[in-house]
């Protein structure tokens, strides 16, 4: 076996006695069937029951606040498509500007309602920005009032963060109620084609020798480049192809050794990838195929590298 290195119950609330407090309220209204008068009464008696029944909260048995919250009928972003390519770069990058609007209502709080814009990036799902979005008619805003809500979102990209980008619309009232939630995408193309990473420079030995007991310990590193730039290198890994998975992925790390458990990396960041592999004493001993390979942010992946360690 060869591996990385290493180093609720939730109770059950009973459901309330819905049963039980229908047979405590017509055992309660029982007696008071038997007057005329009462039997007259009953019908409204029983609906009255029913309208308060309809405004309690079950579990507190106050009054229930809710009202209506805002709904969003459409969303846009405007442009949705960039070509990286012909954005003029500024001085941090290749400055990205469009216009998120969204169209909403709210009966409760009218003019009341708070709009705000996500944007969430292709490669890790994680959020570029966030921004409120207002109805007061001030630039990029058509009309105060009209209920259409817009923002100016603005961001700085290099070419490496090409991708489907999702722009998230949502809302609350003065109540804090939520609205749904609007998606659009927003693209950012590349103005040339990707280049794939490539692998080279590979560091790891050839023969090792196991211990007749607890497990060895080898270093293996490659050193990865990117036309497009470091920061389009996404992943860079290893697949055993003599394993009885040979599908699983063993990462290595530009780190500088520092995660946990630690990749062996000497210097972070210098486009030199690192892994620490344990082997068992008890590892079958022979060759093993190790296939060396490298992904982008846009999913493209380099040649893969082989390398024949052999087990004695």
């Amino acid at each position: 076996m060869i591996s990385q290195h290493i180093a609720s119950s939730a109770g059950n609330v009973p459901p309330p006695d819905t049963a039980g407090v229908v047979r405590r309220f017509f055992s309660a209204l029982n007696p008071m069937l038997s007057f005329p008068i009462a039997r007259n009464r009953f019908p409204a008696l029983l609906l009255a029951t029913a309208l308060m029944a309809g405004c309690e909260d079950p579990g507190t048995g106050t009054l229930d606040p809710r009202g209506n919250a805002p709904f969003l009928e459409s969303a846009r972003v405007s442009p949705d498509s960039v070509n990286l390519g012909r954005v003029i770069p500024g001085p941090s990058g290749l400055p990205i500007v469009v216009t998120a609007t969204v169209r909403l209502t709210d009966r409760d709080a009218e003019g009341r309602v708070s709009a705000a814009v996500d944007v969430f990036a292709p490669s890790d799902d994680s959020l570029v920005t966030s921004l409120p979005l207002r109805d007061d008619g001030g630039p990029p805003d058509a009309a105060a009032g009209d209920g259409v809500f817009s923002a100016r979102i603005q961001f700085t990209v290099t070419e490496s963060d090409a991708g489907r980008y999702r722009v998230r619309f949502s809302a609350s009232d003065e109540l804090g109620l939520r609205s749904n939630t609007l998606e659009q995408p927003l693209i950012l193309a590349r103005g040339t084609p990707n280049s794939p990473p490539e692998l080279s420079a590979l560091v790891a030995p050839d023969t090792v020798t196991l211990p007749s007991s607890g497990s060895l310990l080898v270093t293996m590193s490659v050193a990865v480049a990117d036309a497009d730039g470091y920061g389009d290198i996404r992943d860079v890994y290893f697949r055993n192809l003599d394993s009885s998975d040979p599908s699983r992925r063993f990462f290595l790390k530009d780190d500088g050794g520092t995660g946990v458990p630690t990749s062996g990396d000497e210097v972070a960041g210098d486009g030199r990838f690192s892994i620490i592999i344990q082997l068992p004493s008890t590892a079958a001993r022979r060759d093993y195929r190790f296939e060396f390979q490298a992904t982008d942010v846009a999913g493209d992946a380099s040649q893969p590298l082989l390398h024949v360690l052999t087990v004695k």
